[in-house]
């Protein structure tokens, strides 16, 4: 999925390639695409509302004023809106105290250059692209003595989320959103299938299996609706027990056993369904986020996106049933739902910030005692395990208690709580993950075996890796 690339129009909100690719899954691709709808207009409206209801008090005086900085990826005008509801709140909350956003494209060669000249904010976007490079750089500051006073710990967290924004015995920065990623299946497709709708695939094997009865073809041979659509294959590595480096990061592993065996499964699928013929299917077909796309329409049976899914269904496939699981895994066993794949974006302070005990203040205020209200208000995960419950109640009072998603919330907290993988952060981090892309557009396009392409990469990886380690 992505790593869900075809990029949400509005907003790239959690920094994939370009800012957040919210890598929508079109059924052939590794992305998960968040779009805009009156859903998120609404949304708007409700955190207007609390923000205008939490304001009370007399205007501090402006020698008392203090105002935070804040530095952020611009998600598009709909989600950058929402990001200052929030520091609305907070200011409404604490008088004396200004946040002031800058929403960017290109935010982080910008960050790196205005930390360099002196002009640092007081708090900062970084996602999992960037984190490693500018901790590296000295363009964060290490956060480890605010996390020891507020006695924070990793149980407490996500843990991929937790995990991801450490580097070299630091902690560089507070989890903000992450991405839980299931399945989403086509309860009705099931039913016309002979497949029991309230059963899904539970083990990669099931869902190989529910796809070969679900396929169908017209009379020339062409494929009418499609079971799973081999892909995802950065989700599928880690399933399959594969890594991407060594622990210490110093050694690209993209050859692991686990990484080569779960292209191989992929390439078996496509050669199985034959991925031509899936690829005419798919092509001119709408993504998952528009109107008389495949998976509403009941064309296609599974999509892997995240919880936001729920609102192109709502919108444009009023009449369907769906259901929502965690993505399949080898033996189908709560242990191995540790494998699964979280990434997100994180909140940092800049080396050279101003106001870094203020910045501290907001970013736990925001990010993790409200972390709820945040993830609910602005369709992110939130972060804390604590939240989740509160989370639920929040998004099921904005999308309605009877909303087809309310059911399976709860697959989505235990993804986020089990989940511990995700990408690491190396100097080379866009570049591995561009070849990750590559091998399996290669492989299921039948150019290239995956132990040859996979071998090939790991070199070409490793040498860039040592020349950026200066090795």
């Amino acid at each position: 999925m992505v790593s869900k690339s075809q990029f949400r129009s509005l907003g790239l909100r959690f920094g994939c390639v370009g800012e957040k690719a919210r890598r929508s899954v079109a059924a052939q691709g590794d992305d998960v695409m968040q779009t805009s709808s009156p859903h998120r207009l609404r949304i708007i409206t409700v955190l207007v509302v609390l923000a205008l209801a939490g304001a009370s008090g007399a205007p501090a005086a402006a020698q008392d004023v203090v105002t935070i900085r804040v530095f952020w990826s611009t998600w598009g005008p709909i989600y950058d809106e929402l990001m200052t509801r929030i520091g609305e709140r907070y200011e409404a909350e604490h008088p004396g105290v200004k946040i002031e956003w800058s929403f960017n494209t290109g935010w982080q060669d910008k960050l790196v250059t205005l930390v360099a000249t002196g002009l640092s904010p007081d708090v900062t976007y970084t996602n999992w692209v960037g984190i490693a490079d500018l901790a590296r750089s000295g363009t964060l500051l290490p956060l480890d003595t605010f996390v020891e006073k507020e006695g924070w710990t990793r149980d407490q967290f996500v843990p991929a989320m937790w995990d991801a924004v450490q580097h070299n015995g630091r902690m560089y920065a507070v989890p903000g959103g992450g991405d839980y990623i299931a399945l989403f299946y086509n309860k009705n497709v099931f039913s016309e299938s002979g497949l029991d709708p309230e059963r899904p695939p539970h083990t990669v094997a099931e869902l190989e299996a529910f796809s070969d009865r679900i396929y169908r073809v017209d009379a020339q041979g062409a494929y009418t609706r499609v079971g799973y659509t081999p892909g995802n294959y950065l989700h599928w590595a880690y399933i399959f027990g594969g890594e991407f480096y060594n622990e210490d990061r110093t050694q690209v592993t993209m050859d692991h056993p686990g990484n080569v065996a779960a292209l191989e499964w992929l390439e078996a699928l496509a050669n199985k369904w034959d991925m031509n013929k899936i690829n005419a299917f798919w092509q001119g077909k709408p993504g998952s986020a528009a109107a008389n796309n495949p998976f509403v329409t009941g064309q296609s049976a599974f999509m892997i996106n995240g919880f936001w899914a729920y609102e192109p269904i709502d919108l444009y496939g009023a009449d369907m049933e769906y259901g929502v699981a965690p993505i399949p895994t080898l033996e189908g066993t709560e242990a191995e739902m540790s494998r699964y794949l979280i990434q997100g974006w994180y909140v940092a302070i800049p080396y050279g910030a101003k106001n870094p005990e203020a910045a501290w203040e907001f970013i736990r205020w925001a990010f993790v005692e409200r972390a709820a209200e945040m993830g609910a208000y602005t369709l992110n995960g939130p972060t804390p395990i604590a939240s989740f419950r509160e989370f639920n109640e929040l998004l099921a009072a904005q999308i309605g208690p009877g909303n087809r998603l309310i059911p399976y919330l709860d697959v989505f907290n235990q993804i986020a709580y089990h989940g511990s993988k995700y990408f690491p952060g190396t100097p080379i981090t866009m570049e591995y993950y561009n070849r990750v892309n590559e091998a399996q557009s290669l492989v299921l396009g039948g150019r290239e075996a995956p132990r040859q392409v996979l071998e090939r990469f790991t070199r070409s990886l490793q040498a860039q890796l040592d020349a950026a380690l200066g090795r």
